[in-house]
């Protein structure tokens, strides 16, 4: 019993922290900025996400230079 117990837990604590990081992503675009309000154009369906809804943005990083010898 105690062979199997660990396990099972383990299995467990992996599939609640796995459903609790699952979120909505989609890559979008801006195409109007307007004081605080922005306009984006996404490639997939926004379906999945609601007037009201909370985003987090990732802006584009410019890449670092490439030093050779």
């Amino acid at each position: 019993m105690k062979k199997l117990t660990g396990p099972a837990i383990l299995i467990l604590c992996l599939l609640f922290v796995s459903v609790g990081a699952y979120g909505a992503s989609n890559k979008c675009r801006v195409v109007e900025v307007e004081e605080k309000k922005l306009l984006l154009e996404c490639e997939r369906d926004t379906s999945q996400f609601k007037t009201g809804d909370q985003v987090k943005i990732k802006s584009m990083r410019k890449s670092a230079a490439v030093e050779g010898c």
